[in-house]
């Protein structure tokens, strides 16, 4: 999947607010791939996410991307995640902007510490490159439905196949989990995107500084989802 994800348009249940004016700043994506039938991932992958989180929850979206088919909390966009944007060899693994970041043993398994301060650096890496581009948002809701209009603007000139979507990651998903006790709150999960896993093309090709380029989505939330997390 080579398009270019502007990952600065995640709306999460928390409905945090951003002005629709871009943020001239870049904000990285952190995914677990995770599965409620994977003991580690709720073992030591549960503890590992926490502290992930925390070291980057103010410079990324940190999303559970329960991509495997057989899982409870999959969808189809953490599917496509999983295949595409954050493909991994095991359960769980951590992702930043795309890459893996799991730090593995040679003789199976995972060094935890090893893989915190690996997503951290990428992250902080990636925030602190030139900003190509970035996106702010506004929205509106009616029930269940929500329309959310975004700006994506270039702050330099670029070429590529650029992408705007929006996401609902909802925190605190009441949920069995193996190697958990009973049913559990998960953490920032993925519930899916608004235009499809990928979103609206904006651009392919080139572009120059200072465009910017407006897209609205409309999107229905599942009623048992807890909006105001």
């Amino acid at each position: 999947m080579k398009k270019l994800l502007l990952s600065a348009s995640f709306l999460l249940l928390s409905l945090a607010i951003f002005a629709q004016t871009p943020p001239n700043k870049n904000l990285g994506i952190v995914n677990k791939t995770t599965a409620t039938w994977c003991g580690p991932c709720g073992d030591w992958g549960w503890t590992l996410f926490e502290d992930v989180i925390t070291d980057n929850q103010a410079k990324a979206i940190c999303m559970g991307t329960y991509g495997d088919a057989g899982s409870d909390l999959q969808n189809q966009t953490a599917i496509d995640f999983y295949k595409d944007f954050c493909p991994s060899a095991g359960w769980p693994a951590f992702n930043a902007i795309g890459i893996n970041r799991t730090a593995y043993a040679a003789g199976g398994g995972i060094y935890p510490s090893t893989t915190q301060t690996n997503v951290k650096a990428t992250i902080d890496s990636f925030v602190a490159t030139p900003v190509i581009a970035s996106t702010g948002y506004t929205y509106t809701m009616s029930g269940n439905n929500i329309t959310i209009n975004t700006t994506t603007k270039f702050w330099t000139a670029a070429n590529g196949d650029y992408y705007v979507n929006v996401y609902f990651v909802e925190d605190g998903v009441m949920n069995i989990q193996n190697g958990q006790a009973g049913v559990v709150a998960h953490h920032d999960v993925l519930r899916g995107g608004v235009s499809g896993s990928w979103g609206q093309s904006i651009v392919n090709g080139a572009v120059t500084a200072n465009q910017t380029f407006s897209k609205t989505f409309n999107g229905t939330m599942d009623p048992s989802w807890d909006k105001w997390r």
